[in-house]
């Protein structure tokens, strides 16, 4: 079932932060007592992008008005323009083309007047995605390739440019002109990149993961589906991450892998319904149903059916409805209810029919559904109706993809025939420079003093070349080898980043407490690694990390994996010099160790606990001193057989990298370790 592949992209959500009505109620209050127009033109605004969940509609509404009167009177055309937007924003949302096309408008001519090219690309942006919501897609290709001409003329190299890229190829995509969306996708990453976009990255990256899903090329729909996951994870970003785990839902129903699909849809709902997002709420469910459906669990099924109706009907949109309404007629099939699945898919039918719009994959979701209810009925003439009107519409589809191929080969073949005939060109035009220089030659030779001297500048510029030479292949070879660390570091980041993800799905699977914080623990002893090849990557020295900033990463990963405010980490780093790549790996695994072992077992709950970290080092080696003021260690403990897994891998690496040990448990504990600067 290809399910709403494309609604991501164009739902232009604000992104919401919990836990901030302390924040809106302070803005509010602000807006009493402050007099300056300036500051309360910009808390209004700020009240309105970052807490519109926390204020009532009505509210809202006065908070646009003021925002827009206040600009107008300061002319901030820059702050005009983004409040004519929210209300572009708001009109969109009550599924009011009309008004919010009027008020994007208004907003792109306030911005293009002025020449704030950044401000206008947001703009445009955003009236694409109004045409694309309300299926004119042709539209909002054709604005966003006129702005590319604008973009070209005016030399704009901003970080809008890659959302207008991105616009394209969520239109195409839409089209199903896969050739030309992946075209536009890619431009739009390597837009991305350059400016330092992670928000377009992601929605390039998902459009990518939807083409190979939907060409069921799942292990390329599987890797950039996890590097958009990552990427959101890292950055922190809520709303891409849940994004990209509803895409990974989708892919696994799939490859049949129901479990994995219901985990990472059920996280995806969790965190769209918490911020209320309908569309998304609605799609979610919809893709629950079917998944149970695919498991067997009708009933469940079911369920989320009828919550995926729910929500479809608040938005009215006919689409989702009957999309909707599918779902329940499987789950209907799948209980054996045959007369309620065909009575629901008739009349979805009937409403598919009056629309002018009707998404192609809704279409084949909908006769599939309609052929196998007649037949599971026994009405086999019907039946047969729907099949052949399936199969009718699947060949015009990949006709039409068919012939897209034909003519992005066709574009290929006269793009190299046209390069073949400028290098015929350059090498008619060489050939004739090297008659030229033949020719001028044979008229030096008359001169034999002249030669002489030619001969012995050419032995010196030979030379001179040849040294030259030497130093162009040395500096090559350092840069390939530096390039192929860095894709190593790469390689191995990525690879740590896939290992902790499936162990955050693992933790998912288990509710014991046990398993949940021996997992946690696995995550950190990752992280520490990760965050070397991390550090060492963003650098241009990469066989070197700051140790400074190594340890902090480490010491906050295991302070957010236990959360216990009452112990605090003090870190005292005195050297200068840096962790090599080799020494940096056994430096992180202890610190990470002592510092978890410490927060598990140290300090009775509720005890205000402090744990050290302290670095020194001498001409050889690095002085590593760990400590916490916590009950220290049992009477009769015996270094010599220990038992516990992290100081058994403490001692082990101490060992392994030829450094030295010392435990004391007295007074709290005490480790010290020495390890050389050049790791063994």
């Amino acid at each position: 079932m290809k399910q709403f592949y494309f609604l991501i992209p164009f739902l232009y959500f604000t992104l919401i932060s919990f836990g901030q009505e302390t924040k809106a109620d302070s803005l509010q209050k602000h807006l009493i007592t402050v007099s300056k127009k300036n500051e309360k033109l910009e808390t209004y605004l700020q009240l309105i992008i970052n807490h519109q969940d926390q204020i009532s509609d009505s509210l809202n509404l006065e908070y646009l008005n003021n925002a827009l009167l206040l600009s107008k009177d300061l002319k901030n055309s820059r702050y005009e323009s983004i409040t004519y937007g929210y209300y572009a924003s708001r009109h969109r949302y009550m599924r009011n083309k009309d008004s919010a096309l009027y008020y994007v408008r208004k907003a792109k001519s306030i911005s293009l007047k002025t020449k704030d090219y950044l401000q206008y690309l947001d703009d445009v942006n955003l009236e694409a995605i109004i045409y694309s919501e309300f299926n004119e897609v042709n539209k909002a290709i054709l604005l966003c390739k006129n702005t590319l001409k604008l973009i070209k003329k005016e030399k704009i190299d901003n970080q809008g440019v890659s959302r207008i890229y991105v616009r394209i190829g969520s239109g195409y995509f839409m089209q199903e002109n896969e050739t030309e969306a992946l075209d536009y996708y890619i431009k739009a990453i390597n837009y991305a990149e350059k400016h330092n976009q992670a928000s377009v990255k992601l929605e390039a990256l998902r459009g990518l993961t939807w083409i190979n899903i939907d060409n069921k090329n799942y292990r390329k729909a599987k890797k950039y589906a996890f590097e958009g996951l990552i990427t959101a994870s890292s950055k922190e970003m809520k709303y891409e991450e849940a994004s990209m785990y509803r895409i990974l839902g989708t892919l696994y129903n799939k490859t049949k892998q129901y479990d994995s699909a219901f985990i990472v849809q059920k996280k995806s709902l969790l965190y769209f319904d918490n911020i209320d997002n309908i569309y998304m709420q609605f799609d979610l469910n919809n893709q629950i149903a079917y998944t149970l459906t695919e498991s067997g669990e009708f009933n469940k099924s079911l369920d989320y059916a009828s919550k995926a109706l729910s929500f479809a009907e608040k938005t009215k949109d006919t689409s989702l409805i009957i999309s909707s309404n599918i779902s329940i007629a499987e789950s209907s099939l799948g209980l054996k209810d045959y007369n309620k699945s065909l009575e629901i898919l008739t009349k979805s039918k009937i409403l598919s029919d009056k629309l002018k719009d009707f998404p192609s994959y809704t279409k084949v979701y909908l006769l599939d559904a309609l052929y196998r209810a007649h037949n599971s009925n026994g009405d086999y003439k019907n039946s047969l109706v729907f099949l052949e009107k399936l199969k009718s519409h699947n060949d015009s589809v990949n006709e039409q993809k068919l012939t897209n191929k034909v003519l992005s080969i066709e574009t290929k073949y006269q793009t190299e025939k046209k390069e073949k005939e400028n290098l015929d060109l350059i090498a008619e035009k060489a050939a004739q420079e090297t008659l030229i220089t033949q020719q001028s030659k044979r008229t030096w030779q008359l001169s034999v003093a002249l030669v002489i001297a030619l001969l012995g500048l050419g032995i010196i510029y030979y030379y001179f070349r040849r040294n030259q030479k030497q130093k162009n292949e040395i500096e090559t070879q350092k840069n390939k080898i530096e390039n192929l660390q860095k894709e190593l570091h790469h390689r191995l980041k990525n690879n740590l980043a896939f290992i902790d993800m499936f162990i955050s799905l693992a933790k998912g699977k288990f509710t014991d407490i046990g398993y949940q914080e021996k997992l946690t623990e696995l995550q950190n002893r990752i992280s520490s690694m990760f965050e070397v090849h991390e550090q060492l990557f963003q650098k241009k020295n990469i066989t070197s990390i700051n140790p400074n900033t190594y340890i902090s990463k480490l010491a906050n990963n295991v302070k957010k994996a236990y959360d216990k405010p009452n112990i605090k980490i003090v870190q005292n780093i005195n050297t200068t010099e840096e962790f090599d790549s080799q020494t940096s790996f056994p430096m992180g695994i202890i610190i990470n160790e002592f510092v978890t072992n410490s927060y598990k077992y140290a300090f009775n709950k509720d005890q205000q606990g402090e744990i050290k970290i302290a670095l020194d080092d001498t001409d050889d080696d690095f002085q590593l001193t760990l400590s916490d003021n916590g009950k220290g260690l049992p009477q009769g403990f015996n270094l010599d057989s220990i038992e516990t897994f992290g100081l058994d891998s403490i001692k082990l690496l101490t060992q392994e990298y030829k450094g030295t040990f010392s435990l004391d448990g007295n007074d709290g504990v005490v480790l010290k370790i020495t390890l050389p600067k050049q790791a063994a």
